[in-house]
């Protein structure tokens, strides 16, 4: 069952909308690490397992905030800390403007849904879909 909060109306919902992520395509192996892929539009990252997938930038929602936080981190880290040409975390392929600027941009779409994340779920308990961690009841004053 689906409530919409704005307009207060109760919905039977018969299918869901779930779809995993485009994680693969051509071309990824050859590519580094934490690099930005062209076309589709995404970051190659580093599964749990070492295995290079695909994080498409309009897909960015599907993702855990486990695996956007690890993404993010390492790609703020290549950002502020290589510089132009060549580098030791990257010696396949030098590092260019257009890749500083790439990396920035997908680090603001990365952020900015890290914080929608919260958001929600910071809203989540006013609907009643997610529990607080605090026991109001011990928070009031018996006398």
């Amino acid at each position: 069952m689906v409530e919409d909060v704005q307009l207060g109306v109760e919905s039977y919902q018969t299918k869901l909308n779930l779809t995993c992520p485009q994680v693969r395509c051509d071309g990824l192996d050859a590519k580094e690490p934490y690099t930005i892929f062209h076309k589709p539009r995404g970051v190659v990252y580093l599964n749990k397992d070492d295995k290079k997938y695909l994080m498409r930038v309009d897909e960015l929602y599907k993702f855990g905030d486990g695996t956007l936080k690890n993404v993010r981190d390492k790609l703020d880290f290549m950002l502020h800390n290589f510089v132009i040409g060549y580098n030791d975390g990257m010696p396949k392929r030098a590092w260019t403007d257009k890749d500083q600027v790439r990396t920035s941009s997908v680090l603001e779409k990365i952020e900015k849904t890290l914080l929608e994340i919260r958001i929600v779920r910071s809203l989540e308990c006013y609907v009643g879909g997610r529990n607080t961690e605090t026991d109001y009841r011990l928070l009031t004053r018996t006398e």
